[in-house]
């Protein structure tokens, strides 16, 4: 595992239920713009990290094309879609 703040090594994986995930992080909002924060990210958790970026709506661009839009896009999108299904 890389750094650690808590020096407890195992202390991630018990916050998460031992559930941390294996097949990576994907860091949104306007602080995982942050220079440098992926790849440190990466060491912190010894994990494949990648930038989230909204997916699912078709030419949208500017303001909502970007890490600090993506988690509010994702919820409106399920959102939308749990709608659509009830409708059914």
């Amino acid at each position: 595992m890389g750094w650690n703040p808590s020096g407890d090594p195992g202390l991630l994986e018990r916050s998460a239920g031992g559930r941390f995930p294996a097949a990576g992080l994907v860091l949104t909002g306007g602080a995982a713009q942050l220079e440098g924060l992926v790849e440190v990210a990466a060491q912190v958790f010894d994990r494949p990290v990648r930038l989230g970026l909204p997916r699912g709506l078709a030419g949208a661009g500017g303001t909502l094309a970007n890490p600090a839009s993506a988690a509010a896009v994702g919820l409106v999108l399920h959102s939308n879609r749990l709608r659509q299904a009830r409708a059914r």
